[in-house]
């Protein structure tokens, strides 16, 4: 009896879980598993949800999710301290698979590291589509001083 009952409500379980699943969360599991690729640092705990933005703290580092019920609008990343650089490049390295796929993956290193060094420069930086698939862009805030970057997919 008891295994039938066990049974049951691992059945019930399983078919109420997709129901519970969001874009976000599924980001998040996806972007901690792309991680290792760039050497990332995983996003772990909960979020701070306002509205539909979503923010996850790492040390020095917000990453930003905007999303409706069904879809990821953005992946942000924001990089409080020059002694983050290197870990707020590995998240967006890691957003480029999360949000492009495997070819944006390839071919953003160049124009990522351009975008960051004009930015560091202090030259405007616009929004960027070099890279198959997405729309990025890296700014730089002076006061305070921090770097941001965003992409969205396209097409």
């Amino acid at each position: 009896m008891k295994k039938q009952i066990a049974i049951i409500l691992t059945a019930a379980v399983l078919s109420v879980s997709p129901a519970l699943a969001d874009p976000v969360s599924d980001l998040i599991s996806s972007h901690n598993m792309n991680r290792f690729s760039a050497g990332a640092a995983e996003i772990t705990g909960q979020p701070e949800i306002e509205q539909d933005r979503y923010v996850y703290h790492l040390p020095n580092i917000d990453i930003v999710i905007s999303a409706d019920n069904e879809n990821i609008k953005s992946f942000s990343c924001v990089c409080f301290d020059d002694s983050s650089i290197g870990e707020f490049l590995a998240q967006c390295v890691t957003a480029f698979y999360d949000i492009g796929g495997m070819e944006s993956y390839i071919s953003c290193y160049g124009e990522l590291l351009s975008e960051f060094l004009a930015a560091r420069s202090g030259i405007e930086t616009k929004s960027n589509h070099s890279v198959p698939g997405v729309l990025f862009q890296v700014t730089q805030v002076e006061k305070p001083h921090r770097y941001i970057f965003i992409i969205v997919k396209v097409g």
